[in-house]
């Protein structure tokens, strides 16, 4: 996406804040017993149009997680997505954090390449 980091700064001893020219990032930590280190918990995006996009786990099922988007014209009902069970490691943050591209990732696109020109997709 080209987003060039300024300098990140460490607001409180849970919240961390990283500047980018087009965007500000907020990550907060916080502990679910159930769940590895370096779970994604929830995640909110925010327009400059007044748009909002929310996914969080719900905290009794960590594979279940609500969906729900809003914009200042319409406010959509919130549906629910679930996890497989292998989503509840650290593979999404790798994948968000890691510089490059992954060999699974890649993996992945040759195998829904493959479906593609069976005319499955």
């Amino acid at each position: 996406m080209g987003w060039q980091l300024q300098s990140p700064v460490q607001s409180s001893l849970t919240e961390f804040l990283f500047p980018f020219a087009s965007l500000n990032a907020q990550i907060v930590s916080e502990v679910w017993e159930d769940l590895g280190a370096g779970s994604l918990i929830s995640v909110e995006l925010h327009t400059k149009d007044g748009c909002l996009f929310s996914a969080s786990r719900a905290r009794d099922q960590h594979h279940l997680v609500k969906i729900h988007f809003s914009s200042e014209e319409k406010c959509e009902i919130p549906y629910h997505f679930i996890l497989g069970k292998s989503a509840l490691g650290q593979s999404l943050v790798k994948e968000v954090c890691t510089r490059g591209t992954s060999e699974h990732y890649l993996a992945m696109l040759e195998q829904l390449l493959i479906l593609d020109r069976e005319g499955l997709c």
